[in-house]
């Protein structure tokens, strides 16, 4: 993009093992040249615990998606805490994992009678925040079934917490709020 020509700070993209050779077959499909830029990008292939950023750590875990599907839990030296799941079928561990985060965000792919079971339907993700018990949950990830739904409907009462609705353009602070 042309507002990136002149950037000079490393670009890190963190993901699971494998995620270069991934890159790797996204780029050869028609020769993007996705890691040749005018900066340096940094593939950084994680498992467990790492630190992104001083006073950042992070954790995964696997996901029932993909064998590379991660989900994620950011906290911070102030003791913010972030989990973040995208494709995701049902999981009792990722739930736990996500236990007492300040805000969990997961899919959502269906309301209800889902086809597959890489996904989730509402049912499943308020049982996964119920297990958690988040102080916020946010759901994302909506397939079409969604667009003509009503979300507060939907889902108030479900969970032990607020649960928000992910939007564009959609901005919210965790952590130590006033």
């Amino acid at each position: 993009a042309p507002e990136t020509q002149s950037r000079r700070k490393p670009q890190r993209i963190f993901g699971p093992p494998g995620l270069r050779e991934i890159l790797g077959h996204f780029d050869a499909a028609y020769d993007y040249g996705l890691l040749k830029q005018p900066y340096p990008v940094e593939i950084i292939e994680v498992k467990d615990e790492f630190e992104i950023l001083p006073g950042l750590k992070a954790n995964t875990i696997s996901t029932p998606h993909t064998a590379e599907s991660l989900a994620i839990r950011l906290e911070s030296s102030e003791g913010a805490s972030l989990v973040f799941t995208s494709d995701t079928g049902f999981s009792p561990a990722v739930a736990r994992f996500a236990g007492g985060c300040d805000l969990f965000i997961t899919e959502c792919s269906f309301i209800r009678e889902k086809p597959v079971i890489q996904h989730l339907e509402l049912s499943e993700a308020m049982e996964m925040f119920r297990i958690a018990e988040p102080k916020r949950a946010m759901l994302t990830h909506f397939y079409p079934e969604w667009d003509n739904s009503d979300f507060t409907a939907l889902t108030k009462g479900q969970a032990p917490c607020e649960i928000l609705e992910a939007v564009d353009g959609l901005g919210i602070m965790i952590g130590n709020e006033s």
